[in-house]
């Protein structure tokens, strides 16, 4: 798995939980600008998750602003719940 940084205790105890109940999940570190601009960088491992669960094909999608596919999220973060609408979107290089 990509990681950015160590995982704190909370997390560690969250994924071991995860891992011991089979739930399937992917992971993704999101940064203060990643999430005022709307924009998440999708990793291998999250791509690979997407397609297996048949939740987005990042292979089929166009690329740029006018083909970005909007899903909702759930993310789960220590200090509160909450879920939000977030687009899909294939950057062009």
């Amino acid at each position: 798995m990509v990681n950015m940084r160590p995982f704190t205790a909370f997390e560690q105890k969250n994924l071991k939980f995860l891992v011991n109940h089979n739930v399937k999940f992917t992971q993704v570190e999101i940064t203060p600008t990643g999430l005022g601009k709307g924009i998440l960088d999708s990793t291998a491992p999250m791509r690979a998750y997407f397609l297996e669960n048949g939740i987005h094909n990042y292979e089929e999608q166009l690329q740029g602003q006018e083909h970005k596919q909007i899903n909702k999220l759930a993310f789960l973060p220590m200090q509160h719940n909450f879920s939000r609408k977030h687009p899909f979107i294939v950057q062009t290089q």
